[in-house]
């Protein structure tokens, strides 16, 4: 502790402790003062109950003087003033220290008692003379002392000051000058600075721009974009990419996107591998990922490496196309290639197998006419016949698959050969219950009704056998206007369809099945069981109607048929019943056929039910036999299909030289196809 602290801590030490005896000693005085008050009540008791004036006067005179008491009341016991003294005046040191509360003003009271009773009151103003007083006067003084002293040491340190503020000044001056200088050096670097801040401002709004536009490059491609560093680890995941696969970035950032199937992993650590170490980019490598949930995708892949502003390799880009639809449509357009140039061939065949089928029907009917029913031979003809039927049913088949295998289209309600067919199956298989729903209003369709029964019929076969122990067949008609997206993979185009769904409750398919069960002699029966034409009929008869056929499967769910056929503006016509028996007649047959079997066998057949018969074996043979006997000749029957000209231009050339007479008419028969 210093000297300075030292004589600071005892003057205050000093002065607290003379406040301390000033406090205690003015108490002191204040209590000797009430004493005096009190014995001044006792001494005019007897004055005061007495009514002695004159004594109390002369006593309190005495005592206002004595005890510098300003002024001094005795009042009786109701409050009347018995006795008032009143102090000489004040002398002008003591006003002007009362004025200023020096000497304070202090009211003294007691009560006057005479017999132990409260007969009046004694009040005095008394003006102390006290240390306290003193003690003002010596704080006030000290005050002045101290003010004088604060002047002068004011006056001395302002002497200082100005010395030192001019010396500062000059400092300054020097100072300003430096600080002028290097201000002009600061605003030329804050120019320079400025323009270099608008500079790379520039450069940077550009950057971020140029970001933008590649980040918006990046997400608007409809192909899959991912990006890795060069540990493999995703930095960034296109729009598209989560849209076809459904990871985002915060599921696989850090870690590898697991969408690589087993047999790929080889190939792609390849790719990658050499990728990373050499640079070499793979384009269009067509392989399979899998997506978040599950499903397998054929994609074409791209991959190459990037580098940094420095050269430095610093990352891959990996661009992934969903190429699913164009191997679908590939597979699609593959297998309708196939099954047109297995229908070309099954046309061919089941036209000369039905030329086949026609002699032998022929000629058994023609042995028939002539044999009496019971003969030995009767039944094994009439056998025949049976199996002429069951392989005109084949021939059907054949007919129905290949192209152009329709022939008698007329505008049909839909609806009517559901509802027939659903009646005639219903009764057959008690065990199948058949749910109908038809759309009320059915657009009209323009088919070959019996085709349409046998694709109807074929189905409910199909859902038959796929339900051994029985089950629910739901079978649903409804309008649509189909989109070219979804018709252009079936070669088929947009507009009005008819739909017709049969679903079943059976076994389902699974995937490879349900590829295959529309090509021909392809079926899932054991050996013997059946021929696999069945459902390549239904889908050859859907396409030569320009419809398109889908199916859904899934083992142990059920199998669903999908049927689209082109809607008609023509109104529906009803089916007319075709007549069982014989009928015979008279007149002129023109018969043309290029198979010799069929003209001997359907000249014979014609003679046997009464009419005359001309033969002729190619269409421009028909057409000079009609030009020089068309007035005998009352029926054409023409094949539709022969070499060199077939039975549609027979027909228009017959039309165009025939001489009308009055009853006459002209008909056409297709045989064979």
């Amino acid at each position: 502790m210093n000297t300075r602290t030292l004589k600071n801590s005892l003057t205050a030490l000093l002065c607290v402790f003379f406040i301390c005896f000033v406090i205690l000693y003015e108490l002191h005085n204040r209590r000797q003062a009430q004493l005096k008050i009190a014995e001044h009540a006792v001494i005019i008791s007897d004055s005061l109950w007495n009514f002695h004036y004159q004594g109390a006067a002369e006593y309190l005179k005495l005592v206002a003087t004595a005890h510098n008491y300003k002024t001094l009341v005795v009042t009786d016991h109701s409050g009347e003033i018995f006795q008032r003294t009143e102090a000489d005046e004040p002398r002008a040191i003591d006003k002007t220290l009362i004025s200023i509360n020096l000497i304070p003003e202090v009211t003294l009271k007691a009560d006057v008692l005479y017999a132990g009773n409260v007969i009046g009151r004694i009040t005095a103003v008394w003006l102390p003379r006290t240390i306290y007083t003193y003690a003002y006067l010596l704080f006030a003084l000290g005050l002045v002392i101290t003010v004088i002293q604060l002047y002068f040491r004011i006056v001395r340190h302002k002497r200082l000051l100005e010395d030192t503020v001019r010396q500062r000044t000059e400092e300054l001056a020097e100072s300003n000058q430096s600080l002028q200088i290097e201000i002009q050096e600061k605003k030329q670097t804050e120019e320079t600075l400025r323009e270099s801040e608008d500079k790379f401002r520039k450069l940077y709004e550009e950057s971020r721009q140029a970001e933008e536009v590649y980040r918006s490059l990046l997400n608007s491609s409809a192909d899959a974009i991912v990006t890795y560093n060069m540990q493999g680890h995703p930095e960034y995941l296109s729009e598209s990419f989560t849209h076809i696969f459904g990871w985002t970035l915060e599921e696989v950032k850090s870690d590898s996107i697991p969408f690589v199937p087993e047999l790929e992993m080889e190939k792609t650590t390849q790719i990658v591998n050499a990728l990373i170490q050499n640079g070499t980019a793979y384009q269009g490598y067509e392989t399979q990922r899998y997506t978040k949930n599950g499903r397998l995708l054929d994609v074409s892949l791209s991959a190459s490496r990037y580098n940094d502003h420095r050269g430095k390799p610093t990352g891959m880009l990996v661009v992934l196309r969903d190429i699913s639809d164009r191997k679908r449509l590939e597979s699609q357009l593959q297998h309708a290639d196939r099954m047109e140039a297995i229908g070309t061939l099954a046309g061919g065949i089941a036209h000369d197998f039905n030329n086949l089928l026609m002699g032998i029907q022929g000629n058994a009917s023609l042995c028939l006419l002539d044999m009496e029913a019971g003969g030995p031979a009767f039944e094994k003809l009439k056998n025949i016949e049976t199996y002429v039927r069951n392989g005109v049913d084949l021939t059907k088949q054949l007919l129905g698959f290949a192209r152009g295998g329709k022939y008698e289209t007329r505008p049909t309600d839909l609806n009517e050969i559901v509802k027939e067919e659903n009646q005639m199956f219903g009764r057959a298989k008690k065990e199948i219950t058949i749910h109908e729903d038809y759309e009320e209003n059915l657009w009209t369709v323009e088919v070959d009704r019996g085709q349409i029964k046998q694709v109807i019929l074929n189905l409910y076969v199909n859902a038959w056998q796929a339900m051994p122990g029985g089950g629910r067949i739901s079978v649903r008609t409804r309008n649509a206007h189909l989109k070219e997206e979804f018709t252009r993979s079936f070669e088929a185009g947009p507009g009005r369809y008819i739909v017709l769904t049969v679903t079943d409750t059976g076994i389902g398919m699974d995937e490879e099945t349900r590829q295959k069960i529309f090509n021909p002699f392809y079926t899932t029966k054991e050996m013997g069981r059946g021929t696999g034409l069945g459902l390549a009929s239904v889908y050859g008869i859907i396409k030569n109607h320009g419809g398109i056929i889908d199916v859904k499967s899934r083992q142990g769910e059920g199998t669903t048929f999908t049927v689209y056929l082109p809607a008609s503006e023509k109104k529906s016509e009803q089916e007319t019943r075709e007549r069982s028996e014989i009928v015979k007649g008279s007149g002129t047959v023109l018969l043309v056929d290029d198979e010799e079997m069929i003209v001997e066998v359907g000249a014979e057949m014609i003679r046997a039910i009464g009419y005359d018969v001309i033969t002729a074996s190619q269409g421009h043979q028909a057409i000079d036999i009609y030009m020089e006997k068309g007035a005998e000749i009352d029926v054409v029957l023409l094949d539709m299909i022969m070499p060199t000209m077939g039975g549609g231009g027979t027909l228009r050339s017959a039309e165009k030289y025939r001489q009308w007479r009055p009853g006459d008419s002209l008909q056409r028969l297709q045989l064979g196809r």
